[in-house]
């Protein structure tokens, strides 16, 4: 797997500032289960596309108090 984007830009990779356990706790929270083999073995943006939703299904954005 390289570590260039379109046009060759570089991604860098970035050490977690949280914890196993934070990241435990999170997915607990937002109901997402990833076992650590599927994550090596599945393409991120399946990954990330099942994070995105089940984040907004939990904490859904409603700015309606404000009106």
């Amino acid at each position: 797997m390289s570590n260039l984007l379109e046009g060759e830009l570089w991604i860098r990779k970035v050490p977690s500032q949280y914890t196993h356990t934070e990241l435990s706790q999170y997915l607990t929270s937002i109901n997402l289960t990833v076992p650590n083999a599927q994550v090596n073995g599945v393409n991120s943006f399946d990954i990330l596309e099942r994070l995105v939703k089940h984040h907004l299904m939990a904490f859904p954005f409603e700015n309606t108090s404000l009106h």
